[in-house]
């Protein structure tokens, strides 16, 4: 993993622990009990969507790689790039309002849903066949599946 890798995942995971002490703060000065604890499943679906956003920086990563290199079908590449970058922002906010309880969570879930089989479908349909773009379509299609869940 590098350090962009690094950066990316440790940003969105620093958020996610800060938005739920944030939560229980304003709950406490509302004079109000604390919120539930996010289940199990919960948890592991976070966890799901944040190693999908990790996935998908390194699928862009490698298009642009590849697009610097002009290795490959540099407009299926961009287009990958593009699409997996679109996916990064709605997935973050999806697991941001997940673990602050949000009551916009079931727009984020349906958002992200949309997104992520987008993001598979263009994957699929690319000339792209290395390893990271099939495992983020893999990995896409099981973060929509699971955000259809909260639907």
């Amino acid at each position: 993993m590098n350090r962009r890798h690094v950066l990316s995942a440790a940003a969105g995971a620093a958020g996610l622990v800060v938005l739920p002490a944030a939560r229980a703060d304003h709950h406490e000065k509302q004079g109000g009990q604390h919120g539930h604890e996010l289940t199990g499943k919960e948890k592991a679906d976070v966890q799901q969507m944040m190693d999908h956003i990790v996935l998908l920086n390194r699928v862009t990563e490698h298009c642009m790689t590849q697009i610097k290199q002009k290795q490959g079908k540099v407009p299926d590449h961009a287009q990958n790039h593009e699409v997996a970058m679109d996916c990064v922002p709605v997935c973050q906010t999806t697991c941001a309002f997940m673990t602050r309880e949000s009551p916009h969570s079931q727009s984020m879930h349906r958002a992200a849903a949309e997104c992520c089989e987008k993001t598979a479908k263009a994957l699929e349909a690319s000339s792209d066949t290395s390893a990271v773009v099939k495992e983020c379509v893999k990995s896409s299609r099981e973060c929509a599946k699971m955000c259809r869940t909260y639907l």
